[in-house]
Parts: C-alpha cells; sequence; structure tokens
C-alpha cells in the first residue's frame, strides 16, 4: 500500500511539472511585435485603460494602440528607433492567479521568464533571474537577450493583475542602461494608477 501510494505522488508530481512548466508557458506566450508607426498622441493612454495621462519620457513615443497584438495594453518606442516598450497584463489561469495573490513577486516574476523561454529556435540567455527591484519590493525585474539584443523585464502587481513591462533593445550598437531610467518612470506610472 506504501508503494502504491509514492507511485501516485511521482505521477504527480510529474503532472504538475508538466503543467507549470510545458502547459502554462505556452498558453502565456507571445512575441514582442515589431514597431508600428506612430499614430496617437504621445499623451494619451491608449486603450482607455484610465483617466489619467501618461507622461512619456523625453524621446519615447506612444504607439498606435491598434497592434496586431491584442495582449499588448501600451507600446512605446524610441524616437530614434533604438529601444521599445511593451505593457501586457500576464493572464494565468483563475487558480494560479489566486494563488500568486500571497506570493512574492518574484514567483510571478519566475514565470513571465519561463514563458519568455518557450521558443526553443530563438537564441535566448538569461542573463538575471528574477529580483526584487531595488528600492521597491512591490517589483521584480529580470534581464535575458534574445538574438544577442538585450531585454529588461520589470513584473508588478497593481490591485489583483499582475504586469509586465519589457523593455526592448533594438539596436546593437545603443547602450541599453540609458534606457533602464525611463522604465523605471513608466512602471511608477503604472503602478500608481
Amino acid at each position: 500500500m506504501t508503494r502504491r501510494y509514492r507511485t501516485v505522488s511521482r505521477e504527480h508530481r510529474r503532472f504538475l511539472f508538466f503543467l507549470f512548466v510545458i502547459i502554462v508557458p505556452l498558453l502565456f506566450f507571445s512575441c514582442a511585435p515589431s514597431v508600428h508607426t506612430a499614430s496617437s498622441s504621445p499623451h494619451e493612454t491608449p486603450k482607455g485603460r484610465s483617466e489619467s495621462t501618461l507622461t512619456v519620457p523625453n524621446g519615447w513615443i506612444v504607439v498606435a494602440d491598434s497592434t496586431d497584438d491584442p495582449s499588448i495594453d501600451v507600446l512605446l518606442a524610441r524616437n530614434d528607433r533604438a529601444a521599445t516598450m511593451v505593457l501586457r497584463e500576464l493572464h494565468l489561469l483563475g487558480s494560479a492567479q489566486r494563488a500568486l495573490e500571497n506570493e512574492d513577486i518574484c514567483v510571478a516574476g519566475n514565470i513571465s521568464l519561463q514563458m519568455k523561454l518557450v521558443d526553443d529556435t530563438v537564441d535566448t540567455r538569461i542573463l538575471r533571474t528574477p529580483a526584487p527591484t531595488e528600492g521597491d519590493p512591490s517589483s521584480c525585474f529580470y534581464t535575458y537577450s534574445r538574438r544577442s539584443l538585450l531585454r529588461r523585464v520589470l513584473v508588478f502587481r497593481k490591485k489583483s493583475k499582475l504586469f509586465e513591462l519589457e523593455l526592448a533593445q533594438e539596436k546593437e550598437e545603443d547602450q541599453f542602461s540609458q534606457f533602464v531610467p525611463d522604465q523605471s518612470a513608466i512602471a511608477r506610472f503604472f503602478m500608481g494608477m
């Protein structure tokens, strides 16, 4: 009888592993679209998310909210096309969402990172695993590279929803670190709305 219990437990662990490592990332994986031409005012919050006005950092523009990817809430691009920022809500199953409500925000950061690693055909490297943002324990960030271009993702909770703000380097010759303060400013705006 004890042996049978161990077999069920092992099968249960395999199922959970399969569910969280394979199925969940597949359900939520999406690629950042290419930059479209700007057609919305740089000071309007796209998609009517809020009555608040988004203050866009210098050198950034709000790209039209009619992107090809409906999961994107806000898409910002540098005027010189050196970088983009994408805000999207992390849509999790109801039970997973409830389970994460009492967890550290970096647990959600790990799920977000796993979703980025689903596509094995792309050259992707983890450069920094999810860690709390310095000075702000309510957000978490991680860094990875895809096709030798850097990506920095800030994960945060707004009320009961989880969001990620991904800063993406679009040109290798640009210094990526100069865009990080802009990402932090945009994240603070959305966390405070």
